[in-house]
């Protein structure tokens, strides 16, 4: 779950467009439990 931690963690600005990406692609899934779990991570 590396990932998810850093997706929490926008520090750089490229890395904050690759956030917006990962969050639309999980919202376009039918599992909002996944973004709930990246939220509070």
């Amino acid at each position: 779950m590396a990932t998810g931690a850093e997706i929490t963690e926008p520090k750089p600005r490229k890395k904050g467009r690759k956030i917006l990406k990962i969050r639309v692609i999980q919202g376009h899934r039918p599992t909002p439990t996944a973004t709930i779990s990246i939220s509070q991570q």
